[in-house]
């Protein structure tokens, strides 16, 4: 292939760069270019990289410059997996050949609140970790309802962003998680603030498939540009929809 700066240079299997290819023909620059139109939003394809840089432009400038963070559950030490696992009791793999899976079968084992009093701490149950690995192992599942589970329940409460699990697609309901702002940050906040809105994109790791969450959270800021300002005060509707929420709050 050759470069931007016109140098030759091997490819070395990277699909995204075969329509640099040397003496390609009109036919398969079409089908390439057809590949790449087609994977463009496909989940898990390196098209869709250029469709999510497009939805983070467009985010930086209706809510500003975010801040970037990694989230990866642990799938070895969570007590979500366990939560999730499902077997059955009178299944002859449980009965005969893993019997200590008997304790952790149901749908509420082990309990999501500790039996210990004390407000300070909580004591959940959880089986060994040679015991952990197995169970997922035998029920793969629930590792990524373990992952859903931390992404859309853990980290929406951790940094106080409303999210359901319709997102991001309730905004089309009735009944959006943003308000009339575009912000879906609870009143108080989370625990690093407040944070207008959350864009991200689930990502396996190439050593043994663990899932990931890279994701750019949008902070609060009291300032907005001034070219949006100058917008908002000619769009009436938003400045009486604004004029009124204030109103109300005072």
């Amino acid at each position: 292939m050759v470069d931007d700066h016109g140098v030759r240079k091997e490819i070395r299997g990277d699909i995204s760069k075969i329509h640099r290819l040397i003496g390609l023909s009109p036919l398969q620059q079409a089908v390439i270019r057809n590949m790449f139109f087609m994977s463009a939003r496909l989940p898990g394809t390196r098209q869709i990289r250029k469709m999510i840089g497009h939805l983070l432009t467009g985010a930086r400038i209706v809510y500003g410059v975010p801040i970037f963070m990694t989230v990866t559950p642990s799938e070895r030490h969570s007590g979500w997996s366990i939560r999730f696992f499902r077997a059955r009791r009178s299944d002859p793999g449980v009965t005969v050949g893993n019997s200590e899976f008997e304790p952790f079968i149901g749908y509420a084992v082990p309990p999501l609140y500790g039996s210990n009093v004390d407000c300070e701490t909580c004591d959940v149950e959880l089986p060994e970790c040679d015991l952990r690995r197995t169970i997922t192992h035998r029920d793969p599942l629930c590792a990524l309802y373990a992952f859903l589970a931390n992404v859309r329940v853990v980290l929406p409460h951790l940094y106080g962003v409303r999210m359901c699990p319709d997102c991001p697609h309730c905004v089309q309901t009735s009944s959006p998680c943003m308000d009339i702002f575009g912000s879906n940050a609870n009143p108080i906040g989370g625990s690093a603030g407040r944070f207008d809105a959350l864009v991200g994109a689930v990502e396996a790791q190439k050593a043994e498939g663990v899932l990931h969450l890279h994701f750019f959270l949008s902070v609060r800021t009291n300032g907005i540009p001034t070219p949006h300002t100058e917008g908002a005060r000619r769009n009436v509707p938003y400045a009486d929809a604004k004029a009124r929420c204030l109103e109300a709050v005072r």
